[in-house]
């Protein structure tokens, strides 16, 4: 989430609330926060589509409205979230090893 900037923006409160400055190509600059939430679900979504299959977003949100809420949390922050590759794996082992339920419906 963010804005395209002329010059960086850098200050304490940029700093503080984990904002950033992203250089471009044509020297314009993406002043920033990445969200993490957002990032799993475009993971998860690239490991469905090697496997052949390719929900697009409404269906995603779709799926999600449906299922039945909290019955897992996770910490979007963790870092084993934050590498590419087999997402619903690192969802799943993060259940079960903080002791959640853990549904592999759609890996």
């Amino acid at each position: 989430m963010g804005v395209e900037l002329d010059q960086p923006l850098c200050d304490a409160e940029s700093d503080q609330l984990g904002f950033t400055n992203e250089f471009g190509v044509s020297r314009d600059v993406r002043y920033l926060k990445n969200i993490s939430g957002l990032w799993i679900v475009q993971e998860c979504r690239r490991h469905w589509q090697s496997g052949g299959e390719d929900f697009d977003y409404a269906q995603l949100t779709s799926m999600a409205r449906e299922a039945r809420p909290f019955s897992a949390i996770l910490d979007v922050d963790d870092p084993v979230f934050s590498t590419i590759g087999k997402m619903p794996e690192k969802i799943a082992e993060r259940c079960l090893t903080s002791g959640q339920a853990c549904s592999t419906v759609q890996e």
